[in-house]
């Protein structure tokens, strides 16, 4: 879940870079400033999200393969 937000996170912002170009080059009207500063930490937040999902998921993925084995092993039986 957390690895489809921080990938839709990043998907946002991308989007948020084309509205500011369009907005900057065609309507030429963009707030001076607010796009250099709200845009990156949009796309750090996204790309921080979707590392500590994909870490996550690594991690589930380790308990679940450490859950699923035995005991112990018998080796020979008397």
């Amino acid at each position: 879940m957390i690895t489809l937000l921080g990938f839709l996170v990043s998907a946002f912002s991308f989007f948020m870079i084309i509205w500011v170009l369009f907005g900057r080059i065609v309507m030429n009207a963009v707030i001076p400033g607010w796009a250099s500063s709200v845009v990156p930490i949009y796309f750090l937040g996204g790309i921080q999200l979707l590392s500590i999902g994909v870490l996550g998921e690594y991690i589930a993925k380790i308990y679940l393969e450490t859950t699923q084995r035995p005991r112990y092993f018998v080796e020979t039986v008397i």
